[in-house]
């Protein structure tokens, strides 16, 4: 009879420690799941806030692009205006020039703009990864 306990108070005891190892386990997999997230999420903050910055370097340099363009464009409606009225050649070339150098600002406004959409949907589809990724290891 006492061999009956004593084997079952040791099945017992076994059973209890492996439920507790398996509870340590299952534990520490859940710390290093919320470790690994919040580091993802730390990266992503980082990501986002470097493309916004790139964003706002972008915008600022569009409408500054954008805002010259203008400018020479009134510039020379001005003149051609004035060069309608009074008709010397030197304001028409003058005038092409400026046209000419609007035309390379506006150029090189749309190259901008064409390269930095091309770097947001490189940087889009590699956070998309990132998070196919993610949702793969936590299940």
């Amino acid at each position: 009879m006492s061999k009956k306990l004593n084997s079952n108070l040791l099945e017992l005891k076994t059973k209890h420690k492996v439920e507790l190892k398996e509870l340590q386990i299952k534990s520490k997999i859940k710390r290093l799941k919320q470790k690994i997230n919040d580091e993802n999420n730390k990266n992503k903050k980082l990501k986002t806030i470097v493309l916004e910055s790139k964003k706002r370097k972008q915008n600022f340099l569009w409408w500054g692009l954008f805002g010259i363009a203008i400018l020479l464009a009134m510039v020379s409606l001005g003149l051609q205006i004035y060069g309608a009225i009074t008709q010397p050649h030197w304001i028409m070339f003058l005038c092409f020039l400026i046209d000419f150098f609007m035309g390379i600002l506006l150029g090189i406004l749309l190259i901008e703009t064409m390269k930095f959409t091309d770097e947001n949907n490189q940087e889009i589809n590699e956070l998309i990864k990132l998070l196919k990724e993610q949702d793969s290891e936590v299940e």
